[in-house]
C-alpha cells in the first residue's frame, strides 16, 4: 500500500465517516486545504463518496413508513 493510498484512505475516513469527531480535522484548516490541493477530488462539487451508515438508516425509515402505510389500508 503506497503512502498515497494511505493518506487517501484517511482522508476518506476522516472527511466523509459521521461517527469519527471532525474536531482535530477542523482545528487544523491548513492541513486540510493542504489535503484539497493534492487530492482536488474532494474539493469540487459532485457526488461525496459517503458510507453506507445514513443511507441505510434513511432506507429503513422509509421502509417502515411505506410499511404502516399499507397495513393501514
Amino acid at each position: 500500500m503506497s503512502l498515497f493510498n494511505r493518506n487517501l484512505q484517511f482522508i476518506k475516513r476522516v472527511a466523509y465517516n459521521p461517527n469519527i469527531n471532525r474536531e482535530k480535522f477542523r482545528k487544523n484548516k491548513q492541513n486540510y486545504q493542504i489535503y484539497n490541493k493534492k487530492f482536488h477530488t474532494f474539493s469540487g462539487g459532485g457526488p461525496q463518496p459517503q458510507g453506507n451508515g445514513p443511507n441505510l438508516l434513511y432506507m429503513g425509515i422509509l421502509a417502515a413508513v411505506a410499511y404502516f402505510i399499507v397495513k393501514k389500508r
